[in-house]
């Protein structure tokens, strides 16, 4: 997901995650060689920490982008920040 366009010539432009009040990386997942393809010099994509999460518990997502998440969170928001917040169980 790109919010702000293509900032970067190093392809890093992906917003901040944050699940609940907590940034989480959203780098991809891979795995080469033997660990767990068994082919050497081919590489599995195993998608993101995003997968692990169950559409049926979200309950909110909003997005910032410009100076308010810079403002929130940094350098780390300086592509937009995606806030989820997941259902609470009563």
């Amino acid at each position: 997901m790109v919010i702000r366009g293509a900032a970067s010539l190093t392809g890093a432009n992906q917003p901040l995650y944050v699940i609940d009040g907590m940034p989480i990386d959203n780098n991809q997942i891979t795995s080469k060689g033997n660990d767990i393809t068994k082919a050497s010099g081919s590489y599995q994509d195993w998608g993101s920490i995003l997968n692990f999460i169950n559409a049926d518990d979200i309950e909110d997502v909003s997005v910032l982008k410009g100076p308010t998440a810079a403002a929130l969170y940094g350098a780390r928001g300086g592509n937009g920040v995606v806030l989820i917040t997941t259902k609470k169980e009563n």
